[in-house]
């Protein structure tokens, strides 16, 4: 070993240690003395759907297992392993069964914090970074406003962005010298993301991994590239491909969800969090949430990324990524009405999550530009006149476009920069610049930091804290049964958590609901709720996602899904005036909190002596709201041609005798042959048995599912059997065991040369 590589790879250490040492600081030191004194804004997607996703999945283990695959307690049923979200298999989520749940979340905060900032780091060391240069873009990344927003926000969001600096830096690595080492880098990079489960940062990876090979092709070509193009485009197909077991039964999932479609730019759109160029400036002037998306030391570091002649055309694609996804930020024309037209441009929502790329390319870009005061260009005056001249002239610029100006700790920091590059003009100076400017960033962006409005939970205290209102349902629900939730008065705009009242706390307390808070939710059932709690069709997404009423507008509907149960805080339903009337009942009330019972709600299992075949699916959901056909008599089912089936006079009951989510066996007895509505939703995978002779599953109800059975007493059983769980597990076990047989071959081929 060289005495420069040597040097180079002690380097490495300390600053992979400084990066991992900032990740434990920020979340020990910050993140959990916050999360102590109840400080910030519990984020809604990391305690009304991780956790509890979480603490129903490790519950279900206890139970063997059973639950997994589907998950009885949401929305009249639904898949659970095949949410994308879920992110069962993905590895470090594993900490979630070996802590307590709020400790879990916090080492994941740390964890992820430190594999962001170590592949930004390694993407500088791959552009021929010092390491200095290098920890100031890791820096930037780990303590960046941006960065930490997604850690509060949700540990599936911080994780896939993780992992999003790991991939460029694998690619810059195989653009330089390809290699199946880092082709296999940039395979578990892309895996690791597909296995966590948010499908939108996993699209823009792709997406500038293909910008920059186009880039490096364009401005570069050489004869390294074909062979840089065929590794990385072997590792964009394996990570799917060893995915598969998670990826295939999500896209099945998918294919039936509320998502299936491309979105109109309304739809894109969320109400009342659309970022607009004045509430842009507006959060630049508070050095908050979008608006510190760089601080002015970055900003200051950016502005000088042109200086270092070596990096320049890459510095040039990284600081055009910056520009061009700010602008898609703001649905910039030409730009945007560009971009939806690619491939799956149209499909994912909230144009103003752009700016996590902008952050991330910013962050590269910051990182070359501290690379200019660290090894200044010698004996070119001009280069060293701009070290001084531009940080200046952009603290201007900022000052301008900022409403509140500059601050004067801003100016200092400025200042201190400039110190830092007058230093660099003396031999001994220099080794106090490598240390000093990563630590001066990393102490104006912990400051920035401070602004954060989101926080940690020190225990469940917070979603527990009406347990005895749903052991109240759960004591008097049976199989048939399902219950409904309203949140409080204090806390209708952040989906029931601070009282507790949030839609996935039925899977906490293992209550079935009809409704979840899940973005996955099948269209069909969708469908059924906007017209439920509407009194009308469902015409855009956002109906479904944002502006659902809580009240139903259609009590058929809502009788139809077996919402026997309302869990309702008294205030709020004083203030709803409902429930009311002879229908509901109070069966328990206590510490400001009501069940009533829903009296005319319908079972969820129900003989019925016929079936209408109906033409139009619109048509179905618009008589059973209107009441055309009496659902205790008359199950609604689909089919090219109207007829009616079996018999009207027949009568008949059906009693749940077993349910383990993904079984469901029930008894009928009935005077003539007539048919079974189970209300639970109809979902591919399911197969269904009669007196133990296979049945088909009709579509029943417009969500639902009905088989036909005989005159007597019938054993009718439901079972989830998803086939697409075992392809996607073939598939991935073909490409492990081609994979390995491939790593064995050249092993041996290598033994046989040495």
């Amino acid at each position: 070993m060289s005495r420069g590589t040597g040097r180079a790879r002690r380097a490495d250490v300390v600053a992979l240690l400084a990066i991992a040492g900032l990740a434990v600081f920020y979340t020990v030191g910050v993140v959990w003395p916050r999360a102590q004194a109840a400080g910030g804004i519990p984020h809604f997607d990391t305690y009304t759907y991780f956790y509890p996703n979480w603490a129903y999945a490790l519950r279900s283990l206890q139970d063997g297992g059973s639950g997994l695959l589907w998950n009885r307690f949401q929305n009249c049923g639904q898949p659970f392993y095949a949410m994308s979200l879920t992110g069962l298999l993905y590895p470090p989520f594993a900490v979630m069964g070996v802590l307590d749940l709020p400790r879990a979340l916090l080492v994941l905060v740390a964890l992820h914090l430190a594999i962001a900032a170590g592949g930004m780091y390694a993407l500088g060391r791959a552009l021929g970074l010092s390491a200095a240069a290098a920890l100031c873009g890791a820096v930037a990344i780990e303590l960046g406003t941006n960065t930490l927003w997604m850690a509060y926000w949700s540990p599936s969001a911080i994780a896939v962005y993780a992992w999003l600096p790991v991939a460029l830096a694998a690619c810059e690595r195989l653009l330089r010298r390809p290699s199946a080492r880092d082709g296999a880098r940039l395979t578990v990079a892309l895996g690791l993301q597909l296995l966590v489960g948010y499908p939108q940062v996993s699209l823009f990876t792709y997406q500038l991994l293909a910008l920059r090979v186009l880039w490096e092709c364009v401005t570069r070509w050489r004869p390294a590239v074909p062979r840089a193009l065929v590794v990385m485009g072997v590792a964009a197909l394996l990570a799917p491909l060893l995915c598969a077991v998670h990826l295939v039964p999500a896209l099945e999932a998918a294919a039936v969800s509320i998502r299936h479609r491309p979105l109109t730019v309304e739809e894109m759109r969320i109400p009342l969090l659309t970022l607009t160029w004045t509430q842009f400036r507006h959060a630049v002037g508070e050095r908050s949430s979008y608006g510190a998306l760089f601080s002015v030391g970055t900003l200051v570091l950016m502005g000088l990324a042109w200086l270092p002649h070596a990096t320049r055309r890459v510095a040039l694609f990284y600081a055009l990524v910056t520009g061009l996804y700010f602008a898609l930020a703001f649905e910039t024309p030409i730009f945007f009405d560009l971009y939806r037209v690619l491939p799956f441009g149209s499909s994912l929502r909230e144009p103003h999550r752009f700016l996590w790329v902008a952050a991330c390319a910013g962050c590269v870009v910051t990182a070359i530009g501290a690379e200019a005061i660290l090894r200044p260009q010698p004996g070119a005056r001009r280069q060293s006149l701009a070290l001084f001249v531009v940080p200046v002239a952009l603290a201007i610029a900022f000052g301008f476009l900022s409403p509140t100006g500059i601050a004067a700790r801003e100016v200092g920091l400025v200042a201190l920069v400039l110190a830092l590059v007058g230093a660099t003009l003396h031999p001994r100076g220099r080794g106090l610049v490598r240390v000093g400017l990563p630590a001066l960033l990393a102490v104006e962006l912990l400051v920035q930091s401070s602004r954060q409005v989101f926080g940690y939970l020190r225990d469940d205290t917070m979603l527990t804290q009406h347990r005895d209102a749903f052991l109240a349902v759960r004591d008097r629900q049976t199989p048939q049964d399902r219950m409904y939730l309203i949140p409080g008065t204090a806390s209708v705009r952040w989906q029931g958590l601070p009282d507790g009242l949030f839609r996935k706390a039925a899977q906490l307390f293992r209550v079935p609901s009809i409704v979840d808070y899940e973005p996955e939710t099948s269209d069909r059932y969708a469908q059924m709720l906007v017209y439920m709690m509407e009194g009308r069709p469902m015409t855009t997404i956002n109906q479904f996602l944002y502006e659902l009423r809580v009240v139903p507008a259609n009590e058929r509907l809502f009788d139809l899904v077996a919402a026997r149960f309302i869990v309702i805080d008294a205030a709020r339903a004083e203030q709803l005036g409902w429930p009311s009337g002879p229908d509901f009942a109070v069966r328990w009330q206590h510490d400001g909190q009501r069940v009533y019972e829903n009296l005319r709600a319908l079972p969820r299992a129900l003989y019925v002596p016929q079936a209408r075949v109906v033409a139009d699916p619109a048509a179905v959901l618009d008589a059973l709201a209107s009441g055309t056909e009496d659902p205790r008599r008359t199950a609604l089912i689909e089919g090219t041609l109207a007829a009616l089936l079996g018999t009207p006079g027949g009568t008949g009951s059906a009693h749940v005798v077993d349910d383990v989510s993904e079984s469901v066996r029930i008894r009928v007895t009935a005077t003539t042959a007539g048919f079974l509505v189970l209300a639970d939703q109809d979902y591919p995978g399911w197969e269904a048995t009669v007196n133990g002779t296979p049945a088909p599953i009709r579509r029943a109800n417009f969500a639902f599912r009905l088989v036909a059975v005989p005159a007597g007493t019938s054993d009718v059983e439901f079972r989830y059997r998803p086939q697409s769980l075992v392809w996607g597990a073939l598939v991935s076990s073909a490409t492990a065991a081609a994979l390995a047989a491939a790593m064995w071959r050249r092993q041996r081929r290598l033994r046989k040369t040495a």
